[in-house]
């Protein structure tokens, strides 16, 4: 079942488990939640969904990476796009320690106009809170081993650009 919704995320959270309680998340043998990696949403997944794997959509955790490539760098910058492309594979290869030095080693930019710290230093944060959320090998040689592989990769194409959340009850 997939679920995407824009509205109050007080509202969500009991129309997200209603509905998946109609879609069988009593039988379902395993549930994998996946979120932007906004707080609240785990905070939601911890009181609804008890034991569920959690994964930050690759498509969002990559959006964090280029955001500090544009803000070092500049946006279409040669270097930018080099150093996003190689933070990237570290990403994809789930090697969020190496991503957070890499950002560590960035020559430092102030803060932008409004915020106490600069967009890497941010990033770092997101990366260090969601490692454990970002195991991308681990997750994918798990459903690869399930046969559930296949339709991660069509949830993540069907990307929502505003901060919701997408979920996925797996009931094989």
């Amino acid at each position: 079942m997939y679920v995407a919704r824009r509205t109050a995320k007080g509202g969500f959270a009991w129309l997200l488990y209603q509905l998946a309680l109609d879609g069988g998340l009593e039988q379902a043998q395993q549930v994998v939640v996946l979120g932007d990696g906004a707080p609240w949403i785990w905070n939601l997944v911890a009181e609804h969904f008890p034991g569920a794997v959690q994964i930050v959509d690759l498509y969002h955790a990559k959006e964090h990476v280029w955001d500090v490539a544009h803000a070092v760098f500049g946006r279409g910058t040669a270097v930018g796009t080099a150093w996003a492309t190689a933070a990237c594979s570290l990403l994809e290869a789930g090697q969020i320690a190496d991503l957070i030095s890499a950002i560590a080693t960035l020559p430092p930019i102030p803060p932008e106009p409004g915020q106490a710290r600069s967009i890497p230093e941010r990033a770092m944060d997101y990366f260090a809170t969601n490692a454990q959320r970002m195991r991308y090998p681990v997750f994918r040689a798990e459903a690869d081993a399930r046969g559930q592989w296949h339709r991660r990769g069509r949830l993540q194409n069907h990307r929502q650009h505003a901060r919701q959340t997408l979920w996925h009850a797996l009931d094989s």
